[in-house]
């Protein structure tokens, strides 16, 4: 005979990067234990509320969604405001929704403006500059922002 403790098995599965743990394999039978992440296999944002929430919170970048592979913000600076941030130890690309500006990644200088995409390599000096429109901007971490730090 085999037993085995619901909560040990929640707390393997969830200490792997996989969604599905096979916890018994015998002929003509499998079991595993499938644990989807918090909100689903599917999460929607909408940007007006997500402007309205970052709105609110009275900060500069809004984390909306953050899984192990992947976080998700948005991140909106005023007209003529200063970027103020550091590099990442993430990988990341933003995309402009609204405004226009110049962004500074290590010595390369470019305009961005709504619809602009921008990768930049972690660990890489960046930041915008010279923000003549207000800057909606969405950015996306990979793996998810500060899963690097040491």
């Amino acid at each position: 005979m085999q037993a085995f403790e619901l909560a040990e098995l929640i707390s393997q599965r969830q200490s792997s990067d996989n969604l599905y743990l096979e916890f018994l394999k015998i002929p003509d039978l499998s079991m595993g234990l499938y644990i989807l992440p918090a909100g689903g296999p599917m999460q929607a944002f909408e940007l007006a509320e997500l402007i309205s929430q970052r709105q609110s919170s009275d900060n500069l970048y809004l984390e909306f969604l953050k899984i192990p592979d992947l976080s998700m913000g948005l991140y909106i600076l005023p007209a003529g405001g200063t970027d103020p941030q550091s590099p990442h130890t993430e990988d990341e690309v933003y995309y402009v929704v609204s405004g226009r500006a110049k962004i500074l990644v290590a010595d390369e200088n470019r305009d961005v403006q709504t619809g602009s995409i921008v990768y930049v390599e972690k660990n890489i000096a960046h930041r915008f500059h010279s923000i003549e429109e207000q800057l909606t901007v969405l950015v996306f971490f990979a793996p998810a922002e500060y899963s690097n730090r040491r």
